[in-house]
């Protein structure tokens, strides 16, 4: 948008007169009258030129336009565009990082997902909240936070039965595989690593039983129910401990529980050494 001459010089006038963090919430409030809407939004517009041509830094920006003060409304505030807009011009293709950098400054990891999480279920913030939550995992990586500490940013440690259903899982993965190609020189962190690490052996084993009784999950907790079955084995545990995680110690045992011990027994006789003590 051209700013007219005039417009330029009244804001040369107010600027001589007034601090930029004044004049600008000056200017958000004549925005709010239909009277003054229209030369305040022109002015403001220049203003954000002239900090511009200064390159003023984002963080400043997000505190002269008051987002600073919008808490979890943040996407909602007209001015977000306009800081939005603001980062096109003063970072280009490195947008995203320069804005969850800003904003990490203003909010917890958590309040932050909880943020682009709601921008993510509007249709015209949706790629923009997709590309944030990128920057913010690449921000993760480079501070070398583990995909357990993500595990719990994305509250996953409280999903229990709901963990495979729940929105944030496929969002936690997508973490999961970054985060092992950007350190592979490191010992991969699998899905089941992390799992059993959150959750421990019995409340891991119900969750998987009573994934593998929904048709969504069933492959995924089929899958990570034999890689626990093996860790059980490899690690030596002790049968009647693998009898209770499994809830086949008492005589209410679920088909699917019966299903499970019994996978277990079946490897468990099929060692060499169990099955040629048997002989």
């Amino acid at each position: 948008m051209v700013v007219p001459l005039k417009d330029k010089v009244i804001l040369g006038t107010l600027s001589s007169h007034y601090q930029d963090d004044v004049l600008s919430q000056m200017l958000i409030a004549a925005k709010k009258k239909p009277e003054t809407k229209e030369m305040a939004t022109t002015l403001q517009i220049e203003q954000l030129q002239t900090w511009l041509s200064k390159k003023t830094p984002a963080d400043d920006v997000f505190a002269l336009l008051q987002l600073n003060k919008a808490d979890d409304k943040l996407f909602d505030s007209p001015q977000f565009a306009l800081w939005s807009k603001y980062l096109d011009d003063l970072s280009g293709p490195n947008k995203e990082t320069t804005m969850i950098a800003t904003l990490s400054t203003h909010y917890a990891d958590e309040a932050m997902i909880k943020l682009i999480n709601a921008a993510k279920d509007n249709p015209a913030m949706k790629g923009m909240a997709t590309k944030l939550e990128g920057a913010q995992h690449k921000k993760w990586i480079a501070a070398g936070t583990s995909p357990v500490d993500v595990f719990k940013f994305y509250q996953l440690d409280r999903a229990g039965d709901s963990l495979f259903t729940s929105p944030q899982f496929d969002t936690w993965v997508t973490y999961l595989k970054r985060f092992n190609a950007a350190n592979p020189k490191k010992e991969p962190t699998s899905q089941f690593g992390t799992f059993r690490k959150v959750y421990g052996d019995e409340d891991l084993a119900k969750i998987l039983i009573k994934a593998q009784g929904v048709d969504k999950t069933k492959d995924i907790a089929t899958k990570l129910q034999e890689e626990q079955i093996i860790y059980w084995l490899k690690s030596k545990q002790k049968v009647r401990d693998v009898q209770k995680w499994l809830g086949v110690d008492k005589n209410t045992a679920s088909a699917l529980e019966t299903a499970a011990y019994k996978k277990y027994e079946g490897i468990y006789l099929d060692q060499p050494l169990v099955r040629n003590g048997r002989k």
